[in-house]
């Protein structure tokens, strides 16, 4: 069975034999997708509303800490983005907070997309035999 996760924004499709990591990819780019056309700075909850929901379905869709680590981190971060006041207190010197939020997430979902993609080599590699380990982890012992 093969997953298909659309990306609108990229028009790219990203194949994958592994559902709950398409669902993954899938929610990726409906996260990246209101991050970048909501850009905050103001209670849009109807953003938020969104942003949650997705951040709900991509923590679902793999049983993985660091993926539901960062998820978690996009969620409280988007809930500063979009509301009266919350992200104020994110104002750098040259920076407003919306904009390092804004920024934050993105990287946050880059670290979380890289992961499904570390996730989805190590299943390939150890269904073909191989011991995988995730990038940057040692093997224990």
């Amino acid at each position: 069975m093969t997953g298909r996760a659309e990306w609108p924004a990229h028009g790219v499709t990203r194949l994958s034999s592994y559902p709950d990591l398409s669902e993954a990819h899938r929610q990726h780019g409906a996260l990246r997708e209101v991050v970048i056309h909501h850009p905050g700075g103001w209670p849009d909850t109807a953003a938020l509303a969104k942003v949650r929901e997705y951040c709900r379905a991509a923590a679902e869709a793999v049983d993985d800490s660091e993926c539901r680590e960062r998820i978690a981190s996009i969620d409280s971060l988007a809930r500063d983005l979009y509301s009266r006041d919350g992200h104020l207190r994110w104002e750098r010197t040259q920076t407003s907070g919306r904009d390092f939020l804004r920024l934050r997430i993105l990287r946050e979902l880059n670290a979380f997309d890289a992961r499904i993609i570390a996730l989805e080599e190590m299943r390939r590699a150890l269904g073909h035999g191989v011991d995988a380990q995730p990038p940057g982890r040692r093997p224990p012992g």
